[in-house]
């Protein structure tokens, strides 16, 4: 994963082939469908007026992926390249996050930016050992045109740049012209999605976050027990993302974890066609769970998250997503 800026090209010092790795891992996760219907075996399986927790939203798939790329530098044509859409809301932007960790004043060499206000157009987050978290301003583009005299980053599907380095259906992350990644900085991308079943099967199709949320009372009363997202992205699902179907009617929890599982959860995948889940296989399975902590930050009624059965420990699942439902759920120990 690389940033093109203005003309050029940054990408990870020594870290191209990796970069290009996560960033076709990340594919899974933002090119996940919207609902379909379910398979006749799960419904068969469902007793929706047997569950303790009211569904509030639509029923979604959320999936979610956190990139960790550092010191930028560099001029490799097509390294930020990225062989998948992401859903562009009506106002231009997508559901990602750009931040840069600069060094510590203490770590940093002379002359070094260590500080937010030094870096246009961010904000400090702020780190725990005091160091900067700069989240850059993201450029809104509406049918290929960015505001004039604005700057930051932007989702690029549109330019000549791109087209020339990456093919026509190729997409990338950008910074504007006036924007310059500070030397030794690491950048953090986040990026999630949302989709419905109202929003039918474009997985380009942009839904807003709010309509997807899980119940307002947590409960941990089936946590643990099987379950399967009525539908998967293409491909199968990928062991370094995380997964939560909202508004799963066979979780009384409402919610159904993917985490650390790879392959196809579908009974009729083919081995030798494609990665399938081998659901005897020890580790981590599908299962239904529940919201156990939500971002620092966000104003989170505690009567909505649960406490962790025994056997499951509370992990971040969903980096980003809708405020009803970012966060970490209860995920097997051993898993």
């Amino acid at each position: 994963m690389g940033l093109a800026v203005g003309g050029r090209t940054r990408i990870a010092r020594g870290a191209t082939h990796a970069s290009l790795v996560l960033l076709a891992a990340v594919a899974a996760a933002l090119a996940v469908s919207c609902f379909g219907p379910r398979d006749t075996e799960q419904a068969e399986g469902d007793d929706a007026g047997s569950h303790s927790g009211e569904r509030t939203g639509e029923r979604c798939l959320l999936g979610s992926m956190h990139i960790e790329l550092a010191d930028l530098e560099g001029d490799v044509p097509g390294a930020s390249c990225l062989p998948f859409p992401i859903p562009r809301s009506p106002q231009g932007t997508v559901d990602c996050t750009l931040t840069l960790n600069l060094l510590p004043s203490g770590d940093a060499p002379v002359n070094a930016i260590t500080a937010c206000s030094q870096v246009p157009h961010s904000r400090d987050l702020g780190n725990a050992d005091g160091s900067a978290r700069c989240m850059l301003d993201q450029v809104p583009a509406i049918d290929g045109v960015l505001p004039a005299d604005a700057e930051g980053w932007f989702y690029d599907d549109f330019s000549e740049l791109l087209r020339r380095e990456c093919g026509s259906s190729a997409r990338r992350i950008s910074v504007t012209d006036g924007i310059e990644v500070p030397e030794r900085a690491i950048v953090l991308m986040d990026c999630g999605t949302t989709r419905s079943v109202e929003a039918g099967a474009d997985p380009a199709a942009f839904v807003d976050p709010a309509q997807c949320e899980l119940p307002h009372r947590g409960t941990d009363a089936d946590v643990g027990g099987p379950c399967r997202p009525a539908v998967e992205p293409e491909g199968g699902f990928d062991g370094i993302q995380g997964y939560v179907e909202v508004g799963a009617e066979i979780c009384a929890t409402r919610a159904c974890v993917v985490f650390g599982v790879a392959g196809s959860l579908d009974p009729a995948c083919d081995p030798g066609l494609a990665d399938c889940f081998d659901p005897l296989a020890p580790g981590s399975h599908p299962h239904c769970s529940c919201r156990c902590s939500a971002p620092d930050g966000l104003d989170v009624d505690p009567v909505e998250l649960c406490a962790c059965p025994e056997g499951f420990e509370c992990r971040e699942v969903l980096h980003s997503g809708p405020a009803g439902a970012v966060g970490s759920y209860c995920v097997r120990e051993d898993g």
